[in-house]
């Protein structure tokens, strides 16, 4: 290989982990790679799952394989906007390898847009305005309100706790039932079901669903199983949570 592409190399490497990192689609991933392994002149072949991204460069004989284990990100539309603003640069001449790497770990090294107590205010409006789509009136928004800064809280928490980031949406559905069924016994008639669906829509993996029936359209398979199957246990766990919290509120507080 040529002295220059182990520049190169490096930048994909860094670009194919922060792609990921922000919720980037695999066949979007492995195009974005493709095209600019062929605007740098190697030899490439990409790989990515929802927990690995392997990458491949030379011809078949003697490859430089490398691979990446990564963990499913969260979706940032504000930094995918960024790395396609990187790619597009870099496709066009303006930056090289080195440059673009280093704007790339910029990105990545951007603190939040929004401080922490505005992203719990913005769990609790998603939650009202939730709500009210759903058809409750004041009765449940305000509950729905409450039950998405309890998890708004419980996710910052998660935020700094290895710990709590594992169990975190059993737990908020747990959260999310016990509060609205205790909402229920102090203001009367409300629809519990309304203000925990409400509550917990933050948490339901609706994009991921999305990108997982695109990604088996696509027939990127085994990215396209994997996602689906994490979607699915993740409405299993949160289903698991509801149950757990509403056993427990009718323990405490008795039938509704």
């Amino acid at each position: 290989m040529r002295p220059e592409d182990d520049a190169h190399i490096r930048f994909l490497l860094r670009l194919g982990r922060a792609l990921h990192c922000y919720g980037y689609p695999s066949p979007n991933l492995e195009a974005a790679l493709t095209r600019l392994a062929d605007r740098f002149g190697l030899d490439s072949q990409f790989f990515s799952t929802p927990t690995s991204i392997n990458l491949a460069f030379g011809p078949l004989e003697h490859q430089r394989t490398f691979m990446l284990r990564v963990e499913p990100g969260e979706t940032n539309l504000e930094r995918m906007a960024q790395l396609h603003g990187v790619i597009r640069e870099v496709m066009a001449g303006g930056l090289t390898s080195e440059e673009a790497t280093q704007r790339v770990e910029e990105i990545l090294d951007q603190p939040p847009r929004y401080p922490r107590w505005l992203q719990t205010i913005a769990f609790g409006l998603a939650s009202g305005g939730a709500a009210l789509f759903l058809g409750g009136g004041v009765l449940e928004v305000v509950p729905a309100i409450v039950i998405g800064w309890v998890i708004g809280l419980l996710a910052q928490l998660g935020q700094r706790s290895r710990g709590v980031r594992a169990i975190f949406e059993p737990v908020a559905a747990c959260l999310a039932a016990f509060l609205a069924a205790g909402a229920a016994h102090l203001f009367g008639a409300l629809s519990i079901y309304t203000a925990t669906l409400a509550g917990l829509i933050v948490l339901l993996p609706g994009f991921t669903l999305t990108v997982a029936l695109t990604e088996l359209a696509t027939r990127h398979l085994v990215s396209g199983t994997a996602r689906l199957a994490g979607a699915g246990t993740l409405f299993l766990t949160i289903a698991f949570g509801v149950a757990v919290g509403n056993r427990g509120a009718l323990a405490i507080f008795g039938p509704t």
